[in-house]
């Protein structure tokens, strides 16, 4: 009669009325899993198959080389790390012994050399390593502290990483990767004021950091890239719109006028040329030539574009509000 087996459920034809399951496999796979549970509860037990697993391994050449073979699969290695870190969380006694292990120091640069290697040739390894220290380094001040000392040291004290260094800085790789974190860094308005105010200070004090950002302002390419970022500005931005007009206009001499101000009266006329009717190159103009006794008061502006603006000149006092008079009762003064 078909029985079922213990351990996998599949049915067999027992050889006699004792058999419990289907094959010597089930058999050693449901001794082992009893063992691993009696392991876990039974102290005793525990320390009695520790001895003699230590025993076995100084004796047995043949048992030693089998569990060294075993030692060397992935599984085996994770699932020992994971009872290792647990153990190291929940027993202080076990980890103050592993701590002073670590204090000495052969072992620590023997585990140090260990983990160069494997950092070196196991890309899994790597990445982990390196999510963890960026956490780490991302949440724990002290831990930030202590890495950057460190690095400060190296350099002032190690010729060699510090030309390593300076090679690594010049790739492209490098720099993206560099500029992508200072553009997450630099969204915070907090870390922004304080980075700004770090640059003018460094730039007024040291001559050398000032003539290099010099150097690298009159480069074509960074020409290019500053008048980018201007004209987007420019374009997204009305308060910057009108804050750089009214720095132009304040950069001549020809009166002081409050941006807030303006923005009001030309944002009332719709921002477009009142001669021509034009939307770019809009300058401010004044209705009265300031050689002509002209004053910077906002009652005395217009917006013209640049090429209306020269054929007016400082010749003629035109006024081209007047066609807006009915509206200019609505225009707010400050």
């Amino acid at each position: 009669m078909a029985r079922a087996c213990q351990w996998c459920s599949g049915t067999y034809e027992p050889n006699n009325n004792h058999q419990k399951y289907c094959s010597r496999e089930c058999a050693s796979a449901s001794q082992n899993e009893r063992n691993k549970q009696r392991y876990a509860s039974d102290p005793e037990y525990k320390r009695r198959k520790n001895e003699q697993n230590r025993r076995r391994w100084k004796d047995d050449a043949q048992f030693r080389s089998r569990q060294l073979e075993k030692f060397k699969s992935p599984e085996w290695k994770e699932r020992v790390n994971a009872a290792r870190r647990k153990r190291y969380a929940d027993d202080p006694e076990y980890r103050e012994r592993i701590q002073q292990k670590n204090s000495i120091p052969e072992n620590r640069e023997r585990k140090n050399r260990l983990r160069r290697e494997r950092y070196a040739d196991d890309p899994e390894y790597k990445a982990r390593v390196n999510a963890t220290n960026n956490k780490r380094y991302a949440n724990d001040p002290e831990y930030r502290n202590r890495i950057k000392k460190r690095q400060k040291d190296r350099w002032d004290n190690d010729p060699e990483y510090r030309e390593r260094q300076r090679a690594m800085q010049t790739t492209p790789e490098y720099r993206e990767r560099q500029n992508k974190r200072n553009r997450k860094k630099y969204a915070d308005p907090e870390y922004r004021d304080n980075a700004n105010k770090r640059r003018r200070n460094r730039y007024e004090n040291d001559s050398e950091y000032r003539d290099r950002i010099l150097r690298q302002a009159r480069t074509p390419e960074a020409r290019e890239r500053k008048n980018t970022t201007k004209r987007k500005k420019y374009a997204d931005d009305p308060e910057y719109k009108y804050r750089l007009l009214v720095d132009n206009h304040n950069r001549r001499g020809a009166g002081q006028v409050d941006w807030r101000a303006l923005r009001i009266k030309f944002d009332m006329f719709g921002w477009i040329c009142l001669r021509c009717g034009a939307t770019d190159n809009i300058e401010i103009d004044h209705i009265t030539p300031i050689t002509k006794g002209g004053t910077g008061d906002i009652k005395n502006l217009q917006p013209l574009c640049r090429p209306c603006n020269l054929k007016k000149g400082n010749r003629d006092s035109i006024d081209y509000t007047r066609i807006w008079k009915p509206f200019l009762s609505q225009i707010i003064y400050c």
